[in-house]
């Protein structure tokens, strides 16, 4: 009984070597194919250096572009007193823009207080403090800045 059990123990030993062996050889057989053969490394090289070539062309005609287009702008004295006149009437369109938001956020400012002090009773001295700021209003007009 003792010998058979040995016999059995061994047969299994055998049997996982066997299968650990071919398991080994798979593994070493997917480790070469994972590999890149000498031709492969050369073709991928010659990809890549090919993909360089193109855009470094790119960037240099790109920056040949530009400096075209400067030396253009630069020698067209016309064209850069058009582009100066534009940029000058952009900005004073801009500027014009924030005055009358500002006017518009005076005049908000102007109805809220004359409301406020409609609603309010105020009275300093017997004097109706809403008749006086509006006639101090209506005498000076409002507040006008440097750029109104």
């Amino acid at each position: 009984m003792r010998q058979r059990h040995q016999q059995n123990i061994e047969i299994k030993r055998l049997k996982l070597k066997d299968l650990l062996d071919r398991e080994t050889e798979q593994y070493k057989a997917e480790i070469r194919n994972l590999e890149d053969t000498p031709e492969q490394v050369r073709e991928k090289m010659i990809a890549r250096v090919t993909e360089l070539r193109a855009q470094k062309e790119a960037e240099r005609q790109q920056e040949v572009a530009e400096k075209l287009e400067r030396r253009f702008r630069e020698g067209a004295d016309e064209l850069r007193k058009v582009e100066s006149e534009i940029n000058e009437l952009k900005n004073m369109h801009l500027r014009n823009i924030q005055m009358q938001e500002k006017h518009h956020l005076m005049e908000q400012q102007y109805h809220g207080i004359r409301t406020y002090c409609r609603t309010c009773v105020y009275s300093i001295r017997g004097y109706d403090l809403c008749r006086v700021v509006e006639e101090r209003y209506a005498q000076k007009g409002p507040k006008r800045t440097r750029r109104n």
